[in-house]
């Protein structure tokens, strides 16, 4: 299913779509029970989720009756507390952390993994950082910080 889907064949979805309502109280109480849950092996990945702003509304997974976790765009930490700063060439500095650095084109997005000072309104590049986002010096770029723990803005 999700192989097709991300080849964009989606027209088989509402052919395998139940004809007629789905009764959660026919069901066994052993699947009862799992509806709206992830697999124990999966519950890192959710908590992951939960901590970038996602959270669960009560909808299942019509194929696996897994939680489908939802976010507004304004809730989601990538857009809360990332910040712009002003792409400078060189070093980057000795005290800095692991950041997200992209720039701030929707067409030709670019995001690099680096290090810097989190909230800090310029960000050391070098070269060849520079040319993997398609910025110059001075253009601005946003940045976020990678670990949440050590984030400047919590």
């Amino acid at each position: 299913v999700d192989g097709l889907t991300a080849l964009g064949k989606k027209s088989f979805i509402a052919e395998l779509m139940p004809r007629q309502p789905l009764y959660v109280d026919y069901l066994p109480e052993s699947a009862r029970e799992v509806i709206g849950k992830v697999h124990t092996s999966t519950q890192p990945a959710r908590k992951l989720l939960e901590n970038e702003g996602m959270h669960y509304e009560g909808y299942v997974d019509i194929f696996d009756a897994g939680p489908v976790l939802q976010g507004r765009v304004s809730e989601l930490r990538a857009v809360r507390d990332s910040v712009l700063a002003e792409a400078v060439e060189g070093v980057h500095e000795e005290e800095t952390e692991h950041l997200l650095v992209s720039n701030t084109r929707l067409t030709d997005f670019r995001m690099i993994l680096t290090r810097g000072v989190p909230g800090a309104a310029c960000i050391a590049l070098s070269a060849q950082e520079m040319s993997q986002l398609h910025v110059q010096a001075g253009e601005e770029v946003r940045t976020l910080p990678l670990n949440t723990r050590k984030n400047a803005n919590a």
